[in-house]
């Protein structure tokens, strides 16, 4: 009988062993489980901000290159306009030469008119 009850004793010990290891087996499993769902998860969210990071950069880089292309075009309307304005401050002096030549060239002929109309009175 005291073998009986140990015996009783020793199965129920051993049904509540492989109890607590089914538990904790099945527990492990669920958690390896939520492990694993976490780490998709994660893995998704990585990929999203990796591509939102890859469309940023691609985004700035657009950004850079329009405002690059907009300097360079505002030098070259800055060279040209300052290009016009020398070519037109060359040809506002020539004229300005050429007026006065003119007008040296027109007063003496004035003088000559002059000192005609004179002798003629003379």
């Amino acid at each position: 009988r005291a073998s009986t009850a140990a015996a009783e004793q020793m199965g129920a010990q051993l049904a509540e062993a492989a109890e607590r290891s089914r538990r904790f087996a099945l527990e492990g499993h669920q958690q390896r489980n939520r492990d694993a769902a976490r780490l998709r998860e994660l893995q998704t969210q990585v990929k999203q901000l990796q591509e939102a990071a890859r469309l940023a950069e691609a985004s700035w880089k657009e950004d850079r290159r329009s405002e690059l292309a907009g300097v360079s075009q505002r030098e070259k309307n800055f060279s040209s306009a300052i290009l016009r304005l020398q070519k037109d401050l060359e040809l506002s002096r020539r004229a300005a030469e050429d007026g006065r030549a003119a007008a040296a060239a027109a007063e003496r002929r004035t003088d000559e008119l002059r000192e005609e109309v004179e002798r003629w009175r003379a």
